[in-house]
């Protein structure tokens, strides 16, 4: 009943982008964006990967659609590849809170998936679940931090049902450093990333398995005009280069990866997200 009505909103959201906003109802275009991703060594329709993200708001309800070029080009009566519906509301006591379900329906496989987040008011615990209509429960999750003196801790756990995975991370901030541990039940591997800032523009992260003793080295730059550039050295592997700048069109994000055996297999992507 939930996925049909999400379909009946497909169409309210198709009418919306191609006739404008109706008559009826306090409605309120949200942030759409636009997302286009270029890939290295592809050219055309290959190459570009334009998706549409349309948000608007109705009541207290956000509903919108998402919609990739190729979909649009490739079809003499285009329609979403998704669409999907967000509310919030306030718990009452003794659970005083918000909680938030996000749905989306994907039109073409007619597969509804949901994900619900209950966060305290007074405190910072959270409560996260994950299901959609052909497995049911995936995932269900909780994390919760506290903050002792000078000292901030972060403890957070998420347990897929499908997988049957657990997957769970310790986080201690002081001062200027940032350490955490991340550990799951398949892979069991402990993860130790450090964090250390130098000043208020740069900071280094070294990673390391405690398995593996697979070992990274990271360097994040916080550049003049707000956007970051990351740098990244993987032990015998590659370097990893991420590139943000947000400008007045949107966010732009570059990767470049450099294998160290053969640099002439570097690869680079751009994408830009585009606000209006």
């Amino acid at each position: 009943m939930f996925a049909k009505l999400l379909l009946v909103l497909a169409a309210v959201c198709v009418s919306i982008a191609h006739a404008g906003l109706p008559a009826f109802g306090p409605i309120t275009a949200g942030t759409s964006t636009v997302k286009s991703d270029v890939k290295a060594g592809q050219t055309g329709l290959d190459g570009l990967n334009l998706q549409l993200n349309a948000p608007f708001k109705i009541d207290d309800y956000v509903v919108g659609f998402r919609m990739a070029l190729k979909s649009v080009l490739s079809s003499k009566t285009p329609l979403p590849d998704s669409v999907f519906l967000k509310k919030s509301v306030a718990t009452p006591s003794p659970l005083d809170g918000t909680a938030t379900v996000d749905t989306s329906v994907d039109l073409a496989t007619k597969v509804l998936s949901a994900d619900a987040t209950w966060s305290a008011k007074e405190t910072d615990l959270s409560l996260t679940a994950s299901a959609n209509s052909v497995d049911r429960v995936t995932d269900v999750g909780i994390s919760t931090r506290a903050k002792i003196g000078p000292t901030k801790t972060g403890i957070s756990a998420n347990f897929n049902i499908l997988k049957h995975k657990l997957a769970a991370a310790l986080k201690v901030d002081y001062a200027d450093t940032s350490a955490q541990v991340t550990y799951d039940t398949v892979a069991k591997d402990p993860v130790v990333k450090i964090v250390q800032k130098i000043d208020g523009s740069n900071s280094v992260s070294p990673v390391v398995s405690l398995k593996t003793l697979a070992q990274s080295y990271g360097w994040t730059r916080v550049l003049p005009s707000g956007g970051t550039l990351e740098t990244t050295l993987h032990l015998h592997d590659k370097v990893a280069v991420t590139w943000k700048d947000r400008g007045t069109n949107g966010l732009w994000t570059t990767k470049l990866d450099v294998p160290l055996e053969d640099t002439r297999k570097a690869k680079v992507s751009i994408g830009h997200e585009f606000s209006y």
